[in-house]
């Protein structure tokens, strides 16, 4: 099995459009992950020095000096760096046709419009870290994959481009679209070292399959454009033969590999200055609170975990949820860093000299204070809530959160301002659970309620920063389950989890590893003589004599054992043979070595973006498991498929690697036809067992599920949401496809049935028109089996909304064709089409419009200058030499809209001299003289023709041009500045028509 894994990890990571996003063929580490890890460490390194740490200490040290005490922290702010990394993977699939994205074909003006939109939409994004992230990744995509694709590190040497993807700054030159830049060369894979020609100008080579075509040269040629070069890059073996990219270390696959360590290291300095540029940088752009929130930089504070609770009669069910939330959060951090520094209770209720309120170092003596606490009188409804929070901001911490619970109003609401005072001075948080009020038949009295009392919780809540959680009585226990863990997230690990069933054996084993520090057993629910009994690796009982070990059962007669240091080794959980109960063990732990699972596709690039939705049953995928402070030594061995119930599926053997922030233990394997979680099992630093379980629960489908979505809407505008469902079991099945959004954008219908058979796919779509003004829409689409509740796939995305119409290429008619035996230089120029394009914008300004091919084809479109709408109409007409065409039109804010015009489907053209497509020369008889006349005459007559069809054709073309229009523009060149140049039309053409046909890209990318 592990020769198997060894193999296809390999085999995926063949080719690629730039650096490699996570690992490389040949070895390397130099990748987009470890760019990205070093480049934003060092700026987070320097940002944290200056401004967290007010330079004391080394900057070089300083992000370990800042999270020294907060090991959970630190790992939040790796995994947001690896978010960023996973964004960069996706880019480089869903963008692979984009030629700029990737700095490819000469696109690099392109490239650096779309750099300085992606900072627009970053900027746009500032409320929403998620989507910052992914924004970011695509960003950043581009920003290095400059280095190993253009020549700018032949030219400079392993320094960053500082100009570029800046707004305002004047790119310097780029190679023409028809100008030749490479040398070509003997070999397509070996010695193609200083094949560029072009001095003084940045240039980017050709990559077959990525969205662009190299121009062909006719046979003989020695120069040419470059090429990407590299196994997967077809074009490499067109004039100019071989390749300029320096992603790899490895000549086979880079042919200037030798420049791969300059590209590596000015890309990591590139994506330092995105970071923290002092006049360009997103911290800059975004400002400091945004940026310590994308990247997590804050640690734990000494803060008190607050509960104020009405204690009257009717409030039984809620003081039990805060008892079931102490003893859980108690247990499983007491000991750690992650316990809060104290606890407060305040208990209110009417009249006031009832109130009370304590506070507790120790977390066990709250829980006792809470099993104290007994429900009382409440028939006077409402309760002095006022007074019993005041009492709890005395005693809690600056940056505390209060949790306020009742089911009753304020009666002493008057003294709201002198609450959120109190709270503000100390940064205090309230977050009220409301689960009734005096006006809802909360107790038996007649009560009317003052005016201002009904909002008097919202407007606390509103006034520091909480938030108003409205719930029942029978559901309190889970909402606050949910924000407990969000407010005071535990941080712990799932060392294990599994169903003891009567017919197991009533003892089990598991593993403690030295990092442990805490140690929880939660064995669900047989109640306080269930004789469960726990046992050291040394074979001792444990009695729960001492403070650092307890046994507790709670209100749902939930046994838990909370060890604080145990020793590291193999424990044992047993129980009594003589009880007859089953339930559930969940083992946690704290401990600083945490996971985090991911699950890729596979792509031919080799990126390994992460997948969107459910797996596909039977089908392979990439898990990667991340371990975080594994240490140097530590190893992972086996990754575990277990059942829901615990029970092993199968183990898979793991390739094990290590990057910047993590040990990586990787594996493929054949997803299986039933839900599954993932368990790791390795060694520690120190050579012992650990294990850690993924808290992710997979569910495998026989659905195979994709969306297509414009990245941006426009506010009172329609637009459409594609998707496709593919059936990929054995039966036929109906699918009932919804959409829901949070802004009430969707236009009805919002369900749609599909009937699909085994193996078959049908699409569908949906249509949004947002009003609201909200900077973004979020949706999402979930496929269900018939009319079931059952899910097979969802998928959510976010779109930015804006009142901006940024530019769009709609083709509007295409005439001519390109057929094979067009395609060949000898016969290409014989042969034009031309076709009609409408750019559309509004509340912007078109700041050009290109050609990827230049002066090979002809533009003619009226002026852009100034225009703050469109439609503005383009012509393009060129011969067969140019089959692929991509027109781009370009706003002031770099936003770019795309027209892909092919004409051969997808051939190129190939070399081809004059005579090897003439008629052969062949003896002749002289008794045919008289016929070899008759064709002669025939062929000429024929020519005739069809010049003079060519010409009248030609003619009245040009007057219906001349005619549909009163300012025609003739551009020939991608450098433009008002987009205005002049050219005089070719003559000698032969149009070979065929019926307009309209193109849509969205349909077409399905």
């Amino acid at each position: 099995m592990k020769v198997i894994v060894v193999l296809i990890l390999i085999s995926i990571l063949d080719s690629t459009t730039a650096f490699y996003t996570r690992q490389t063929p040949d070895g390397s580490k130099n990748t987009h992950e470890t760019i990205t890890q070093k480049g934003t460490m060092q700026a987070l390194s320097s940002y944290i020095w200056k401004t967290k740490l007010k330079r004391t200490g080394s900057e070089k040290s300083a992000v370990d000096d800042f999270f020294k005490n907060d090991a959970t922290s630190k790992i939040e702010m790796e995994k947001s760096i690896n978010a960023i990394v996973q964004a960069i993977a996706n880019t480089q699939v869903e963008k692979k046709d984009d030629a700029y994205v990737h700095c490819h074909a000469d696109q690099i003006l392109l490239a650096h419009q779309h750099v300085i939109s992606c900072r627009d939409k970053l900027s746009q994004l500032k409320n929403d870290v998620d989507e910052l992230r992914k924004q970011l990744g695509e960003c950043l995509y581009t920003v290095q994959s400059f280095y190993s694709n253009t020549n700018w590190v032949e030219m400079k040497g392993a320094v960053p481009y500082k100009d570029f993807g800046i707004k305002g700054k004047i790119l310097m030159a780029v190679a023409l679209p028809d100008e030749d830049t490479c040398n070509d060369v003997t070999n397509i894979e070996f010695d193609c070292g200083q094949n560029i020609i072009v001095q003084n100008k940045l240039t980017s080579g050709y990559h077959h399959g990525r969205g662009n075509t190299k121009p062909t040269k006719p046979q003989g040629a020695t120069i040419g454009k470059c090429s990407h070069g590299g196994p997967d890059d077809e074009s490499r073996k067109m004039v100019a033969k071989c390749g300029i990219n320096k992603e790899t270390p490895t000549e086979r696959l880079s042919p200037h590999f030798y420049l791969h360590q300059q590209a590596y290291l000015a890309a990591i300095a590139a994506t330092k200055d995105f970071m923290t540029m002092k006049d360009t940088g997103i911290l800059k752009l975004l400002g400091s609170k945004t940026f310590d929130e994308i990247f997590n930089i804050k640690t734990r504070k000494d803060v008190s975990l607050a509960f104020v609770v009405d204690f009257s009669g009717s409030m039984k069910e809620e003081i039990a949820a805060v008892r079931e939330q102490i003893i859980q959060y108690v247990t499983a951090t007491i000991g750690s860093d992650n316990e809060p520094a104290d606890y407060v209770l305040s208990l209110f209720s009417d009249p006031v000299t009832l109130n009370k309120a304590f506070v507790e170092r120790d977390g066990y003596e709250m829980i006792k204070r809470i099993e104290n606490v007994t429900v009382a009188g409440g028939y006077d409804c409402p309760e002095f809530a006022s007074d019993g929070i005041l009492k709890a901001i005395k005693l809690s911490r600056n940056d505390s959160t209060l949790f306020v619970f009742t089911d009753a109003d304020a009666k002493d609401a008057n003294r709201q301002q002198e609450v959120a005072d109190a709270a503000t001075t100390k940064r205090i948080i309230i977050s009220p659970f409301i689960t009734g009020t005096c006006s809802r038949g909360r107790r038996s009295i007649k009560y009317i309620k003052r005016k201002d009392t009904p909002s008097f919780f919202q407007r606390l809540a509103q006034a520091t920063g909480g938030k108003v959680y409205r719930t029942t009585k029978e559901e309190i226990n889970v909402v606050l389950n949910d924000i407990i863990e969000k407010t005071f997230p535990v941080g712990g690990v799932i060392v294990d989890s599994f169903n003891w069933s009567r017919t197991s054996s009533n003892k089990i084993m598991f593993a403690v590893d030295s990092s442990i520090t805490v140690l929880k057993i939660a064995v669900c629910c047989p109640g306080a003589d269930s004789g469960v009994e726990l046992f050291y690796p040394n074979g001792t009982r444990e009695t729960f004599a001492s403070r650092l070990s307890q046994k507790l059962v709670t209100n749902r007669n939930e046994v838990i054992i909370s060890l604080q240091r145990p020793p590291p080794g193999g424990y044992s959980l047993q129980r009594k043979s003589s009880t007859n109960w089953a339930g559930s063990v969940n083992i946690t732990a704290q401990s600083p070595v945490k996971q985090e699972t991911e699950i890729l596709e596979y792509t031919e690039t080799g990126a390994l973006p992460t997948l969107k939705g459910s797996p596909v049953a039977g089908k392979n995928y990439t898990f990667y498991v991340n371990i975080y402070n594994l240490g140097e030594n530590g190893t992972c061995n086996d990754l575990i498929l277990t059942d829901m119930l615990g029970n092993e599926l199968f183990n898979v053997h793991t390739i094990q690697t290590t990057n910047f922030m993590t040990v990586r233990c990787a594996a493929i394997f054949t997803t299986p036809n039933q839900v599954f979680q993932l368990k790791l099992n390795g060694t520690d630093n120190n050579g012992l067992i650990f294990s850690r379980k993924s808290s992710l629960v997979f569910k495998p489908t026989n659905v195979k599920f994709r969306i297509v979505s414009p990245e941006s809407a426009v506010i009172g505008k329609e637009m459409l949401i594609y998707y496709e469902v593919e059936n990929t079991g054995t039966i036929n099945e109906t699918y009932e496809v919804a959409i829901t959004d949070d802004s009430t954008a969707t236009v009805l219908p919002i369900r749609r049935q599909h009937t699909v058979f085994a193996g078959d796919i049908s699409n569908g779509s949906f249509t949004l028109k947002p009003t609201s003004s909200s900077v973004i829409l979020k949706f999402s689409i979930t496929v269900y089996l018939g009319k079931t509740s059952e899910i097979t796939q969802s998928i959510s995305k976010t779109v930015l909304m804006t009142d901006i119409v940024r530019p769009v290429c709609t083709i509007v008619s295409l005439n001519g064709t390109c057929s094979r035996s067009s395609l060949n230089t000898a016969q290409c120029q014989k042969y034009h089409w031309f076709v009609d394009a409408d750019i559309t914008f509004e509340g912007t300004e078109l700041e050009n419009v290109t050609s990827s091919v230049g002066s090979a084809t002809e533009l003619l479109y009226d002026h852009i200058s100034g225009l703050r709408h469109g439609p503005v109409n383009i012509s393009i007409r060129g011969s067969c030499c140019t089959p692929s065409v991509i027109l781009a039109a370009v706003d002031t804010d770099g936003y770019i809209a795309l027209c892909r015009i092919e004409l051969s489907g997808g051939e190129i053209v190939t070399p081809m001299e004059s005579y090897d497509i003439d008629v052969p020369i062949m003896e002749k008889d002289k008794t045919d003289v008289s016929y070899t006349r008759i064709v002669i005459a025939v062929v000429v007559c024929a020519i005739i023709v069809v010049v003079v069809v060519s010409i009248l054709g030609f003619i009245n073309y040009r007057k219906f041009k001349l005619s549909s229009r009163s300012n025609i523009n003739y551009n020939v060149s991608q450098n433009t500045t008002d987009g205005i140049i002049r050219n005089q039309p070719t003559s000698n053409v032969e149009y070979h028509l065929v019926k307009s046909v309209e193109i849509s890209d969205e349909k077409d990318n399905m």
